[in-house]
């Protein structure tokens, strides 16, 4: 009775090692090791990146204390206004170095809230302007504003409000009261005319037949005498 390896051909049997995979897992696991190792250094590099960046954040938000009267009047307003609270900042998005969503771009009164309080880590101002990852939408977007795009500030805790009129758009000076709207040149006062100058007049002197001179009395009458013989009339050329 044939068994079961009767209709094997021997010639066909493969011999050893022919035909087989061997895997070297200590080879691959030499090589992984490395990109495991890289991919730790990334992240390990991408955590301090963030750290320093939210220490570079916490420096440039200096109290209002810190901040010298040379330093720009709009930072030192809003380091005092945040420090209060929740402050409402109102820009021209079209200005030269705004940095906000594209739907926003064009706006001339936008506003923007910021407060310590959000926890925002990248959150800072310094004398070129004031910069924050806010939410629009629930999307986070990070807004660089430069002071000059600014132009009001409101602290939400007691309402106070400061303008800059000379930072207001064109097409808005006409909604804020004459006395704080942008001062603009005054035209040159004109020059003043000269008085004339003096001129001399000549009278000519009336006929001798019609002028006389009057004397006036010095006094009161003399009875005890006759009077004096007032002076004779003379004439006289004014020049």
């Amino acid at each position: 009775m044939a068994g079961p390896d009767d209709n094997r051909d021997d010639g066909d049997a493969p011999e050893d090692g022919e035909n087989v995979v061997r895997v070297d897992f200590t080879a691959r696991k030499s090589k992984a090791a490395p990109s495991l190792a890289s991919q730790q250094a990334a992240q390990q590099s991408a955590q301090q990146k963030a750290q320093q960046k939210i220490a570079d954040a916490a420096r440039l938000r200096p109290s209002a204390s810190e901040i010298a009267a040379d330093r720009p009047e709009k930072l030192r307003m809003f380091a005092r206004f945040v420090e209060q609270g929740m402050t409402m900042v109102s820009l021209d998005a079209r200005r030269e170095g705004v940095r906000v969503p594209q739907h926003l771009a064009g706006e001339l009164l936008l506003n923007l809230n910021f407060s310590l309080r959000f926890g925002i880590d990248d959150f800072a101002y310094d004398d070129d302007g004031v910069r924050a990852s806010l939410t629009f939408n629930r999307v986070p977007f990070f807004c660089e504003i430069p002071w000059s795009a600014v132009y009001q500030m409101t602290s939400t805790v007691n309402a106070d409000r400061m303008m800059w009129p000379d930072s207001l758009p064109t097409e808005l000076t006409d909604l804020v009261p004459p006395q704080v709207r942008p001062s603009t040149p005054r035209p040159p006062a004109p020059a003043p005319v000269p008085a004339p100058a003096p001129v001399a007049v000549t009278t000519p002197a009336p006929p001798a037949s019609s002028s006389t001179t009057t004397t006036a009395d010095a006094g009161p009458p003399d009875d005890d005498g006759p009077r004096p013989t007032p002076p004779r009339p003379t004439l006289r050329r004014v020049k």
